[in-house]
């Protein structure tokens, strides 16, 4: 394992956030999981562009894919490797966000890292949550305008997000 791979995962091992691959919803918890990380300020070294469900890196879905092909790398991870300090202040502030056996965890992460990419990455005329909501609903998303004002709520509710409605 690399240091890239071997910080994700002890960010994910902070967070709560098992590295399993197996379903489409896991690989998407995965993937907004280390994107909010990354945008809290744990530099994991990944690259996000859009896809289909929102912010998405490849390299990440790659380094994953390596890391649970190899289960006693895992096992041994937290015997030899530490997130440093400021790392773990940055991830906590996280935890309200990801919740771990939430139900509806995969989707909250989707809207979360969805709207938080959209509106740091200017790709909006304005920043009202119903623009937000309508971008998404072109890109197929049925996020109400209400869940994305409280996505933006909450984002700015841990520091992720600054945004004075147009």
């Amino acid at each position: 394992m690399n240091r890239r791979q071997i910080s994700t995962l002890l960010a994910l091992k902070e967070l709560g956030i098992e590295p399993k691959l197996d379903l489409f919803r896991d690989r998407l918890v995965l993937q907004k999981t280390v994107y909010l990380a990354q945008v809290a300020g744990c530099d994991l070294g990944y690259f996000y562009g859009w896809y289909l469900h929102g912010p998405y890196c490849s390299a990440l879905a790659k380094d994953m894919f390596a890391v649970v092909e190899d289960p006693e790398s895992l096992d041994e991870l937290g015997n030899r490797w530490v997130l440093d300090d400021e790392s773990l202040k940055q991830l906590q502030r996280l935890q309200t966000l990801t919740r771990p056996g939430d139900p509806g965890l995969a989707q909250r992460l989707e809207l979360l890292a969805s709207v938080h990419y959209l509106i740091t990455r200017n790709q909006l005329p304005d920043r009202r949550p119903s623009t937000v909501a309508e971008r998404l609903a072109k890109f197929g998303k049925n996020f109400t305008e209400k869940e994305v004002k409280e996505a933006i709520t909450g984002l700015q509710g841990v520091d992720l997000l600054n945004v004075a409605e147009d």
